[in-house]
This record gives C-alpha cells, sequence and structure tokens, in this order.
C-alpha cells in the first residue's frame, strides 16, 4: 500500500519546515529536518553528511561572506510528487528562490529536488536532499532522478499504434 493522505501532508510540512528553518538563520530547526546521518547535496555549495556537518552548513548560511548574497530571500518549492511505502518515500518537487533587490523582488535560483524521506519516531526525516540546478544543463546532468511516468489526465496525447 502506498502512503496515505496523511503521510503526504506531513512530508510537505517537512518540505515546510526546512525552508522556513533556513530563511530564518534557524540552523538546529533545519538540521533537525534531517535524519542523524542525513545528507544534503547541491551542486552549487557541495555534499553535507550527518549532523554535524549539516549544522555548520546551516550556520555558515547566516555567518560566512560566501553566502551572504542568498540572506534574506525565500525558499520556495511547488509541484511536489510525492511517492513510497510504509516509512519510506521518494518526494520531487520543483524549487525557486526570491530574493529583494531594491524595489523589485527577484528569482535567483531553480532548481528540482529528488529527495529520500523516512519515518523517525513517527516523524518524516529527509535522508538524502538531493538539489540540481533547473532546466538542467543536459539529459546526463538532469539524470534519470527526475523522470516520472507521465500521466496523460486530459487525453491529450497522440495516439499511439501497437
Amino acid at each position: 500500500m502506498g502512503l496515505s493522505a496523511e503521510d503526504k501532508i506531513e512530508i510537505q510540512e517537512l518540505v515546510i519546515r526546512y525552508n522556513r528553518a533556513i530563511d530564518s538563520g534557524d540552523a538546529v530547526g533545519w538540521v533537525d529536518t534531517f535524519t542523524a546521518d542525513g545528507v544534503f547535496e547541491s551542486l552549487r555549495v557541495g555534499t553535507f553528511t550527518g549532523r554535524e556537518e549539516l549544522r555548520r552548513l546551516a550556520t555558515e548560511f547566516w555567518t560566512e561572506p560566501l553566502y551572504e548574497q542568498w540572506r534574506g530571500g525565500q525558499h520556495w518549492t511547488s509541484m511536489p510528487i510525492i511517492e513510497g511505502d510504509g516509512d519510506e518515500g521518494r518526494l520531487l518537487c520543483y524549487h525557486l528562490m526570491f530574493m529583494p533587490r531594491g524595489d523589485a523582488i527577484v528569482r535567483v535560483i531553480m532548481a528540482a529536488h529528488d529527495d529520500e524521506v523516512v519515518r523517525v519516531d513517527r516523524q518524516w526525516r529527509f535522508r538524502r536532499r538531493r538539489v540540481r540546478p533547473w532546466p538542467p544543463a543536459s539529459a546526463e546532468q538532469a539524470g534519470s532522478a527526475f523522470q516520472v511516468d507521465a500521466v496523460d489526465i486530459l487525453g491529450l496525447a497522440p495516439a499511439t499504434s501497437s
């Protein structure tokens, strides 16, 4: 049996807690969205494994000059596809980051996530969070991780003959 609607809502709330924590400088809250051996993987900033490395990244995001250009923005995610069974799941979603620039709000990041989530002590957490630029520079960069079986819900796909 697949994940329940309640599980899917809890996984979406996990993403919301993750975004709000990093955007507000809550390193402890951000790290708490991961398992103890959780992994954050980004082509832009690198791979961080385990609570200590994750806490260092979240803290440096708000203290180190390297990340200054990203502070004060908001991470937004959309169009989640959540699949799984029991206590394990997969989350695919898009990710945008917006920043204030003078009198305007500009998009500074457009990416896609392919995440592994697990339920630990009755709470969903990220086991692995993979962030990739979108659109991908190549099919290899996108990889099969972002391929999802399409469903033609409107009946618009051309008929195929067998």
